[in-house]
């Protein structure tokens, strides 16, 4: 169950940026083996209980990072790893939700790639189990998210900088 773009007016940019997003709950479904909605949302505060970051380097440089409350990061965990019993202090549950983290940016960025041509790696995933802040980008995008087995939102939050605005105007993405 994939999000559909917000019914309000959305930028060119928004639009891209939320298609990618689909992209990415896709993947995430089919890693979960659950119905997966991500849609462009309100720039609330995170709700950390892990958080999980790569940087994107190339044609659209800046960051991703997966914001997940305790609750919904060890749901993950426990499907990701078919283990009942779990802790966030376990090396199986942290690898398992860096990889989550992985996949939703590598499905996001692919999208940039094979639709225009925006060639984009994400760093390999770094996890906390304190508040992350985005660094300060030209421009930061959040979205909400939400897999059907565990009904508790997690965030994501995009930083792009200015090559990344660029490029994505020279695709016709623009804000």
């Amino acid at each position: 169950m994939i999000s559909r773009v917000e019914k309000k007016p959305l930028s060119a940019r928004k639009i891209a940026l939320q298609r990618g997003l689909e992209q990415a709950a896709t993947a995430l479904a089919t890693m979960v083996k659950d119905p997966v909605s991500i849609k462009l949302g309100s720039g609330r505060p995170p709700l950390v209980g892990v958080s999980i970051w790569l940087t994107l380097q190339g044609a659209l440089p800046g960051a991703i990072c997966l914001c997940l409350p305790e609750t919904l990061a060890l749901e993950l965990a426990k499907r990701l790893t078919q283990t009942r019993e779990i802790s966030l202090l376990d090396e199986m549950a942290r690898s398992a939700l860096m990889e989550c983290g992985n996949l939703l940016a590598s499905a996001f960025v692919a999208y940039f790639d094979e639709s225009c041509g925006l060639r984009t790696l994400p760093s390999p995933p770094r996890l906390s189990l304190v508040p992350w802040q985005l660094p300060p980008f030209t421009e930061a995008f959040a979205a909400e998210f939400a897999v059907d087995f565990c009904q508790i939102q997690g965030q994501i939050f995009i930083g792009l900088d200015t090559a990344a605005l660029q490029a994505l105007a020279a695709e016709g993405a623009e804000g």
